[in-house]
């Protein structure tokens, strides 16, 4: 999602960038099954290479108005607690288990952090985690 929400200064690519290298993201699906039929002509265009800066804002804005960002939202949400639930009961308390937690949040968080920041925010060793 922060592909399409994201500020392209923090997130080091420019927005849309994964559409612009033909991977599927869920808010794209999503607004290829419920959104009108400009969002499949702008996707198709962009995925071909031939997306401008203008394309890709009107796409971001589809994704908005046609609530595709709002549900991929609510998904990753669920499947972020589920998760978390899951690994606080499979994993010993600790560093580890504290960044396995914090990595789903790391994802889909409205404010991007580097993983290494995340990790020290989780009270993880960074350096540890560096080579998974």
């Amino acid at each position: 999602m922060l592909d399409f929400t994201g500020d392209s200064a923090i997130l080091g690519k420019p927005t849309v960038s994964d559409l612009r290298e033909g991977k599927a993201t869920l808010p794209v699906l999503d607004l290829l099954r419920t959104g009108p039929p400009r969002g499949r002509e702008l996707a198709s265009t962009i995925v071909a290479g031939d997306g401008t800066d203008e394309a890709s804002g009107e796409l971001i804005v589809l994704l908005h108005e046609c609530g595709a960002l709002d549900r991929a939202r609510s998904a990753s949400e669920a499947s972020r607690r589920a998760r978390r639930s899951a690994s606080s009961t499979r994993f010993p308390a600790g560093p580890a288990r504290r960044a396995l937690i914090g990595v789903p949040d790391l994802l889909i968080s409205q404010e991007p952090l580097t993983l290494r920041d995340r990790l020290q925010d989780l009270g993880a060793d960074a350096q540890k985690y560096r080579e998974i």
